[in-house]
């Protein structure tokens, strides 16, 4: 029936496990849930309890394989039909969660649950992470479905096995960011169907600040690397940080926007840093960031 696959990386997930495998239990339909550990520099005992729950296994890779990798890990070990595929530093919304995807384990469909906030009790370094998850992540089933594609979240998702054996996350991107871009931009060019679902996870594992813009930059070079893959050209069309560089590029402002991007950095991620970061400025950083590699 349904096959659970988490990956997880410094963070304790035991209490998400638990939590799943209650409900898994109480719907008394076939299940398994596989996690796997992507060689955490600082891996969590509990999790170790993991194996201790009934149709669970929880294993510690010795090697960091990445992002996508480890996702096909997790499918290849799989036994069942369908894959629920959802990130550890999270919490469950809902006593019904699982089983509102247990009813959709009859279609050919990838099925999005989507992603929401706890906005109580933030300390102000996770002020960016949250107002950035709130304004760009937290969005309506309505919102979701009007963009389905570029709306995917490997964050809290249901797959076929059949459509996630004819894709796969690909592997040539190995740290953070875009991989989901990807994803959804393959199901796209396959035609498979996307439902957008009202089903979220709670996003608990907020970073500081310094954490977030430092993955901020390595996603630009992830997306760099991407638009430059003759495969994914017509992605640039859906993202509108490429769009936007494309636009400086084709009026030749690129060169003009970093020489203002650099006299201004310092105060940009000054205020990114702050109590009261404002998102537009991150919009400015990712396209300062993502001009600059280009560039190099």
């Amino acid at each position: 029936m349904l096959s659970i696959l988490i990956p997880t990386y410094n963070y304790n997930c035991y209490r998400l496990i638990k939590c799943l495998n209650d409900q898994a239990l109480v719907s008394e339909k076939e299940y398994e849930i596989i996690v796997i550990d992507d060689c955490s520099s600082s891996p969590h005992k509990e999790n170790n309890e993991i194996n201790n729950l009934p149709n669970c296994s929880y294993t510690e890779l010795n090697n960091n394989i990445g992002r996508a990798r480890i996702r096909n890990l997790l499918a290849s070990k799989a036994k069942f039909d369908f894959f629920l595929f959802l990130d550890c530093d999270a919490s469950i919304s809902s006593d019904l969660f699982l089983n509102r995807y247990l009813s959709y384990c009859n279609k050919n469909s990838v099925v999005c649950g989507g992603t929401a906030y706890n906005q109580q009790d933030i300390h102000s370094e996770y002020i960016l992470r949250l107002k950035y998850g709130i304004s760009r992540e937290q969005r309506s089933v309505e919102e979701r479905e009007e963009v389905k594609y570029t709306s995917f979240s490997s964050f809290n998702f249901l797959i076929p096995k059949s459509i996630f054996d004819s894709i796969r996350f690909n592997e040539k991107i190995i740290e953070y960011g875009h991989e989901d871009t990807v994803f959804g931009y393959e199901l796209k060019l396959h035609n498979y169907n996307i439902l957008h679902i009202d089903n979220p996870l709670i996003h608990e594992g907020l970073e500081p600040a310094p954490v977030f813009l430092q993955k901020t930059k390595k996603s630009m070079e992830n997306l760099c690397f991407i638009s430059q893959e003759s495969k994914y050209q017509k992605i640039i069309v859906d993202i509108k940080v490429l769009r936007v560089y494309r636009l400086f590029k084709k009026y030749k402002l690129t060169n003009l926007y970093i020489r203002i991007f650099l006299l201004f950095s310092k105060l940009i991620e000054k205020n990114l840093l702050g109590k009261r970061p404002f998102i537009l400025l991150l919009d400015l950083y990712k396209l300062g960031h993502l001009s600059l590699t280009y560039k190099s």
